[in-house]
């Protein structure tokens, strides 16, 4: 499992996609649970998934983080 929270792997990995500072990135192997958990700690809307510097793809997360916030009852998600 490797969870990268800082610069990108590689200067040019994100050339072609528009990126504002330095998101969050992740391997195709994490656990979502965590991939979500630090998002919303750290306020991201977006992660992108990455291997060996190459880009995978994004997962969007504005739904689902703006709907944790607004409900009452913490939610538990299985690991």
């Amino acid at each position: 499992m490797q969870l990268e929270l800082g610069p990108s792997f590689h200067d040019y990995s994100f050339t072609s996609v528009p990126v504002e500072g330095y998101p969050g990135q992740v391997a195709e192997d994490v656990n979502l649970y965590r991939v979500h958990k630090t998002a919303a700690m750290s306020a991201w809307t977006k992660v992108y998934v990455v291997r060996l510097s190459k880009l995978l793809g994004v997962i969007n997360l504005d739904s689902s983080l703006t709907m944790l916030r607004t409900e009452e009852d913490t939610v538990m998600l299985a690991p």
